[in-house]
């Protein structure tokens, strides 16, 4: 999956997803854009950690009191 693909999964903005994964927004537009091609690790990462987030939640909203 792309790191653009995951992004538009995420539903978040450029802006938004460059501030919570620490990428400058010239470097995710970059990626985006296919000028440039990110490290094979970091969509594989970004992906790890999205599903961890939503397992992380998942397991939250069956474990409110």
């Amino acid at each position: 999956m792309t790191v653009k693909e995951l992004r538009s999964r995420s539903g978040l903005t450029q802006r938004e997803f460059a501030a919570k994964y620490h990428i400058s927004m010239r470097t995710l537009q970059g990626w985006e854009s296919c000028r440039r091609t990110p490290p094979q690790y970091i969509p594989t990462l970004i992906e790890y950690i999205m599903e961890l987030e939503r397992r992380i939640n998942d397991y939250e909203e069956n474990n409110k009191n």
